[in-house]
C-alpha cells in the first residue's frame, strides 16, 4: 500500500506545494488566518468544476478566492455573495445563511451582486477591464467567476514603492481611461474608482476591478447613496445625485492627485464647506502646465466645471504646454508652514545634510526667542536619488511626523509635503525648489 501524501497543495497556483510557508511552484506564502467566514480550502463549486484555494481578498458584500477551473485547467478568481455581518454558514461549512431581520436585504443585494456580473459579462474581452466568464447560484447565495490576475492593485503598490512620478502614472491613466470610454459607452458608471481598483498585472498593464457598485445611468434615475471618503465626488453623497461619466473622472484624478502626492485632496464634502486642495504642482513642481490643469478640472466640484467624457479628459492630458517632469536632481526647499520660522523657506542642494536647531553649528538655524527647539534638534538628509531622510537629535522637546511621534536617533524617510513638527511648536514641510 502507497504512502498517501501529506504536502499541502499551494492554495494559488494550483501546481507547487507549500514548504517552510513558501509555494515551492509560485513562492507565494502559504495562507495564513484564513477568514474564519470562507469557504474550506478544496470545497467544490458549480457541479465540482471549480475547486477553491486561498482567500485573496474580502470586503463588505463578498469573499474573493483562488480557484482552479478542472474543465479548463487554469486558474481562476470566484467572488462569493457574503456580506460581512449578519450572516453566517450552516453546519455544513458551505451554506449561506442570513440572520432572521437580514433575509429580505439579502434578496436585495444578490439582485445587486447579479447586476454586477452581468455587467461585467457585457465587457468579456475588452482590453484593460477584468473578464467575468461565468455566474452561478449555489448554497443559497450567488458567485461569479474571473480571470485570475497576477500582480497588486495601485493603493499597494503605491504603499511599497512610493509616489509615482508623471513618466509612470500616465501609461497607468490613459489605458484606465480607455476602460472608462468602453465602460461608459454601455451606459454604466463604475462610482467607485479608486487606486485599490486598479489593478497592475506582472507585465505593468492596469486594469479596473470591482465593479460592484457599478450603475447605469440615466437622468431620470435615483441612485442608492454610496461614496469612498476622499475619492467620491459630491454627487456621490446625495440620493439622488447625477451620476455619470463626470462622476468617474472626478474620482479617476483624484486617484492621479494622491499618487502622485501621496495625499488625498479635502473630501468632497470638506471641500463643500470651503477646504481647498493644496494644487497639484505645488507639491509636484515642473508638472507639464496643461497636466496640472487637467488633473484640477476633473476633480472640479461642479459638474459643469468637469470634462463630460474620458476621451476630452484624455485630449487635455496629452496636450504640450509649458514644463516638465521635475528633474530627480533638482534643488530642494524647506517650507516653514507655523511657528516663529512661518513663511520662511530654506534652498538646498541635491546629496545634503542639514542641521536644524538653535546651536552656532546649525545649518538651519531658529532664533533664539524659539527656546522649545534644541540647541541641535534634527538632521535632515537628501540624497542623490531624491529620498527624504529626518532624523530627531534626542531633542528636549521631540519631534513628530504628521501625527506619529519620532524615536530619537532613527532615520524615517519622508515624502514631499508631508508635515514635521518640531517641539509641538514649529511645523514644516519639505518640497521641490
Amino acid at each position: 500500500m502507497s504512502a498517501v501524501s501529506t504536502k499541502t497543495i499551494c492554495g494559488r497556483c494550483f501546481s507547487g506545494y507549500i514548504e517552510n510557508g513558501v509555494c515551492t511552484s509560485c513562492h507565494a506564502k502559504g495562507e495564513e488566518n484564513r477568514n474564519a467566514s470562507a469557504l474550506p480550502r478544496g470545497a467544490r463549486l458549480y457541479g465540482g468544476r471549480y475547486v477553491v484555494g486561498d482567500v485573496l481578498g474580502s470586503g463588505g458584500f463578498g469573499i474573493t478566492y483562488a480557484a482552479r477551473d478542472v474543465q479548463l485547467s487554469e486558474r481562476v478568481a470566484i467572488k462569493e455573495l457574503f456580506p460581512d455581518r449578519g450572516f453566517s454558514r450552516t453546519q455544513d461549512k458551505l451554506t449561506v445563511r442570513p440572520d432572521p431581520d437580514q433575509e429580505e436585504y439579502f434578496k436585495h443585494i444578490s439582485r445587486r451582486f447579479t447586476e454586477e456580473a452581468s455587467m461585467l459579462a457585457k465587457l468579456v474581452g475588452q482590453p484593460n477591464i477584468v473578464s467575468v466568464y461565468n455566474t452561478f447560484s449555489e448554497n443559497n447565495t450567488v458567485y461569479y467567476v474571473m480571470e485570475f490576475l497576477e500582480g497588486s492593485d495601485l493603493q499597494h503598490v503605491v504603499v511599497k514603492n512610493g509616489r509615482l512620478s508623471y513618466n509612470k502614472i500616465m501609461p497607468i491613466i490613459m489605458p484606465i481611461l480607455d476602460a472608462l470610454e468602453i465602460v461608459h459607452s454601455k451606459n454604466m458608471v463604475h462610482r467607485d474608482i479608486k487606486p485599490a481598483n486598479i489593478f497592475i498585472t506582472q507585465d505593468g498593464s492596469p486594469r479596473l476591478i470591482d465593479f460592484g457598485s457599478a450603475r447605469t445611468y440615466n437622468r431620470d434615475r435615483s441612485y442608492s447613496r454610496y461614496a469612498t471618503e476622499g475619492f467620491a465626488p459630491y454627487e456621490q453623497y446625495i440620493t439622488d445625485g447625477e451620476l455619470g461619466p463626470w462622476t468617474d473622472i472626478y474620482s479617476l484624478c483624484v486617484t492621479v492627485y494622491y499618487c502622485m502626492t501621496g495625499k488625498k485632496p479635502p473630501s468632497a464634502c470638506d471641500r463643500k464647506l470651503g477646504a481647498v486642495p493644496i494644487p497639484l504642482n505645488k507639491l509636484c513642481p515642473g508638472l507639464p502646465d496643461s497636466f496640472v490643469a487637467a488633473i484640477h478640472k476633473g476633480m472640479a466640484m461642479d459638474i459643469d466645471g468637469r470634462y463630460k467624457n474620458a476621451s476630452d479628459l484624455k485630449k487635455a492630458l496629452l496636450k504640450k504646454s509649458r514644463g516638465t517632469e521635475p528633474d530627480p536632481k533638482s534643488a530642494w526647499k524647506i517650507m516653514f508652514t507655523k511657528g516663529q520660522m512661518k513663511g520662511k523657506s530654506v534652498s538646498l542642494p541635491e546629496n545634503c545634510t542639514v542641521i536644524l536647531g538653535r546651536g552656532p553649528k546649525c545649518n538651519v538655524k531658529f532664533p533664539g526667542t524659539c527656546n522649545t527647539v534644541s540647541t541641535v534638534h534634527m538632521t535632515v538628509s537628501i540624497t542623490r536619488d531624491g529620498k527624504i531622510h529626518i532624523r530627531d537629535e534626542s531633542s528636549r522637546n521631540g519631534s513628530a511626523l504628521e501625527c506619529m511621534k519620532l524615536n530619537s536617533g532613527a532615520w524615517y524617510t519622508i515624502q514631499p509635503g508631508q508635515r514635521v513638527i518640531l517641539a509641538r511648536t514649529e511645523e514644516f514641510t519639505v518640497v521641490r525648489g
